[in-house]
């Protein structure tokens, strides 16, 4: 059977039309009558053509924990890192591949790439002084200080991109991914206790900042929502955060994160 390119073609003009007529028709109303008639069909295609791009231009979030642990020299706390990744290599040969493990010159932050379901995860872990269990009020992760003599926590960050369509399988694949590692270095280090789990979108749309007083004055603006499921949403002019109680991301944690994206990402 023939594909009529010629139809498709003007079939794909016809829609473009249609919505860009809907479009004027709805600048038209709002200036006259302070009304639209057509945004929600608008914002539907938007987020659709929004959403495709995705498979081109992949969507980037990064997950955070941290660990409160004995306090110790960071050396030994490097040491016990390299052979927690080390016993994650033996232990999940079969389903995980990892990178060599590299340092900073100061051997606070250790990185390495993680293949695991066939995708692709950057795992740093930070060797710090200052515990932080994601409260706003706290700061996070760009907020920890090298030690300088003894250290008490590690923050752990996994960065991974995708496209939307592919959200469910990728919260699957770091779900088990940050299991491995939890219980791993339950094992291997001495834990007093893990932190609540945070997700960073960014950047994002801060239309919520686009008030007239709050840019002349150049306000610093922030957002907070707490849903009744002790999840919290922290909106900043260019990031999204999702905090919730623990590691576990399950399909509250993946709705969340979900809103998130579709609101103020795409």
């Amino acid at each position: 059977m023939m594909v009529d390119l010629t139809s498709i073609l003007y079939g794909v003009l016809g829609t473009i039309g249609t919505l860009a007529l809907f479009k004027i028709i709805d600048i038209v109303l709002e200036r006259l009558l302070d009304r639209t008639l057509f945004s929600r069909i608008w914002t539907v295609f938007s987020k659709s053509l929004k959403k495709f791009h995705t498979r081109w231009n992949p969507i980037m979030i990064c997950f955070q924990f941290s660990t409160k642990t004995h306090p110790n020299e960071p050396t030994k706390i490097k040491e016990t890192l390299t052979k927690l990744v080390r016993s994650l290599s033996e232990k999940h040969e079969d389903q995980i591949t990892f990178s060599p493990l590299t340092w900073t010159e100061t051997d606070r932050m250790g990185s390495l790439n993680a293949t695991f379901n066939k995708r692709d995860f950057r795992i740093n872990m930070h060797i710090c002084s200052e515990y932080v269990d994601f409260e706003p009020e706290k700061g996070l992760f760009d907020s920890y200080k090298d030690a300088s003599e003894i250290s008490d926590s590690i923050a752990f960050s996994i960065e991974v991109s995708f496209p939307f369509r592919s959200i469910e399988p990728m919260l699957l694949s770091l779900a088990s991914l940050t299991n491995f590692i939890s219980e791993q270095a339950k094992e291997i280090l001495p834990i007093v206790r893990f932190s609540k789990g945070l997700f960073t979108v960014a950047p994002i749309k801060a239309d919520f900042t686009m008030n007239h007083w709050i840019k002349e004055k150049q306000f610093d603006v922030s957002l907070l929502l707490k849903a009744r499921e002790n999840i919290m949403v922290n909106l900043y002019p260019t990031k999204a955060e999702i905090v919730f109680s623990s590691l576990q991301i399950d399909e509250r944690v993946s709705e969340y994160l979900k809103g998130t994206i579709l609101n103020y990402y795409l």
